[in-house]
């Protein structure tokens, strides 16, 4: 009976694996496998144009924040440099008013002293006798003296010249140092850096050149990026700085640059206090703590 059954059981299966095998290789199923992969690349292919929009999108923010930065840093030189000037220009001006209004440039003679010294007046041929040049240079010098003197003199309300540097050392009083992980390998910090530009910032690097970038850093101070424009130099440094949670400072060079006051400000003779510039507030910051602090000097081979 057994034996009957297991052969029925054997027919049945076989009879039933023929007719699978001939609907599978059948023309319908053909089709239909056709029209299932030409669904999955077209699913594949939106997929990627969404992909792509999305890192235009986020490539072109940054891009705009970026030239917002700079616009921003660009109007606040334009107007230290006006002010500047304006300051000299006014410096110069009173400077030249005190010395006419201290100097006397002549005394007027009375008609009585005219017809003493002359019997004829028109021998005289104005009203006024020019002194001595000497006592007008020594007003002159005094002045000059005066005024190098009152420049190193602290300001009346005790306040420091240095407004923003003053507020870091109020800030690092009550400073706390942070907790570092000191047992992070180089390479969990580059794949983490990798992963924190790509999910926040929609930058994607090449895990080469993060590894050389941050090798770079731990053997010197001072990188040199080079490369054509829209390459990622510039996003490469600003992401890293996002990455320890400490912002890169971005300072576009202008080609008429030449003197160090352009990077780290100058002194305002009209206030008496000092100009200070993003730079040097970082520059200042970074002596006070053990973080590192990013500098980009934004098209440098641009300036004179």
């Amino acid at each position: 009976m057994n034996i009957i059954f297991n052969s029925v059981l054997s027919l049945v299966l076989a009879t039933g694996l023929e007719k699978i095998k001939d609907i599978l290789i059948s023309p319908a199923a053909i089709l239909i496998y056709v029209i299932l992969l030409f669904i999955l690349i077209m699913a594949l292919i939106v997929m990627m144009i969404i992909n792509e929009k999305n890192h235009s999108v986020s490539e072109h923010q940054l891009r705009k924040n970026y030239e917002d930065q700079r616009a921003s840093i660009l109007a606040d030189k334009i107007n230290d440099s006006v002010n500047k000037r304006f300051d000299n220009i006014k410096e110069s001006l009173d400077t030249q008013l005190a010395i006419l209004e201290e100097a006397d440039f002549g005394t007027k003679v009375s008609e009585e002293e005219v017809d003493e010294n002359s019997s004829n007046p028109d021998d005289i041929e104005n009203d006024y006798v020019i002194e001595d040049e000497p006592e007008t240079i020594t007003i002159v010098e005094d002045q000059i003296e005066a005024e190098d003197e009152e420049v190193v003199k602290p300001s009346a309300d005790g306040e420091s010249r240095f407004y923003m540097l003053t507020q870091i050392d109020k800030e690092m009083e009550e400073y706390v140092e942070p907790k570092f992980n000191e047992e992070i390998t180089l390479e969990e910090l580059c794949n983490e850096f990798r992963n924190f530009a790509c999910n926040r910032l929609k930058l994607y690097y090449d895990i080469t050149d993060i590894r050389r970038f941050i090798a770079g850093l731990s053997v010197t101070k001072l990188l040199i990026l080079q490369g054509m424009s829209g390459t990622g130099k510039t996003s490469l440094a600003y992401a890293f700085g996002e990455f320890l949670n400490n912002k890169t400072v971005v300072v576009p060079i202008q080609p008429m640059w030449k003197e160090r006051t352009d990077l780290i400000g100058y002194y305002n003779e009209f206030t008496k206090k000092f100009n200070e510039t993003t730079l040097l507030y970082k520059m200042y910051e970074a002596n006070c703590n053990k973080q590192i602090y990013i500098t980009v000097l934004d098209e440098m081979n641009i300036a004179r």
